[in-house]
């Protein structure tokens, strides 16, 4: 039995030779030390690379998805708008306050 005492980030981990499941105290020291590995992190010279990234893919999904969810909202909410639908809603809301209101 091989004891460490570094952080198990896996505790259970099934064992396909024999279809068991073994717990990180029963691991052989190789499996063991591949489980509590430490996390790569990456260094300044391409981490705003992924904050690049991450900030465009949450202004495109949130920039698609905002505006759908507003005019949505508004559709359930106000007792006039409940004959529209969601382009004919979109419509009235940006004729009425402007494209401004898909996004607010």
């Amino acid at each position: 039995l091989y004891v460490s005492s570094h952080l198990c980030l896996r505790p259970v981990r099934h064992d396909s030779r024999n279809n068991k499941v073994r717990t990180c105290m029963q691991m052989d020291p190789i499996h063991l030390a591949a489980a509590a590995a430490p996390l790569i992190v990456p260094g300044a010279d391409i981490a705003w690379k992924y904050f690049l990234a991450g900030g465009l893919c949450c202004a495109a999904s949130h920039g698609g998805t905002v505006p759908i969810d507003v005019v949505k909202t508004r559709l359930q909410t106000d007792p006039s708008m409940r004959t529209y639908n969601i382009v004919s809603g979109a419509a009235l809301l940006i004729e009425q306050e402007g494209v401004g209101v898909l996004f607010g």
